[in-house]
């Protein structure tokens, strides 16, 4: 069995002619350059949609859950560091439901602040209830750290 190739009609045919352009199609240095930057700074496609922006209510939550657990670990602040916690962990919720919107940015800092919220509840509720040997609402934590950085790292604590 051979293969034979047969002449057909419609199949397209070589052309004896070239695609460079001819003398009289040359442009200028400033106009080709011109061209270009014509094409470069025209957009092929225009974004018209809103700015993402971030959560409010997230990046509430964020710094109420820092504050909460920054409250708690000092001790002294233990039962204000568990109110403000709660606050954290409820705004921390608003802000997953406000993120699932279109355009609205901040469900980490929402998911931190919640995290961080339900944390300083736990610890502060441990240390309120004298549960912690190391944390309840007698010790001062602030102080330890302030005596023990004069201690350590006196060029960072100013002296009386």
């Amino acid at each position: 069995m051979a293969i034979t190739a047969t002449d057909r009609a419609d199949a397209p045919t070589a052309t004896a002619t070239t695609d460079r352009p001819t003398v009289d199609s040359h442009k200028t240095l400033a106009e080709r350059s011109a061209a270009a930057t014509r094409t470069a700074m025209t957009p092929k496609h225009v974004d018209t949609s809103p700015r993402a922006r971030a959560s409010v209510v997230a990046t509430m939550a964020l710094m109420f859950g820092l504050t909460a657990i920054l409250s708690v670990l000092t001790g002294v602040l233990a039962g204000a560091g568990v109110a403000i916690g709660m606050i954290a962990a409820f705004a921390g919720v608003g802000g997953i439901a406000t993120t699932s919107r279109r355009n609205v940015t901040g469900k980490g800092n929402a998911l931190l602040g919640l995290g961080l919220g339900l944390a300083a509840v736990v610890i502060g509720t441990l240390a309120v209830t004298h549960s912690l040997s190391w944390l309840n609402v007698t010790t001062n934590e602030v102080a330890r750290v302030h005596e023990w950085l004069a201690l350590h790292l006196p060029w960072l604590v100013p002296g009386k």
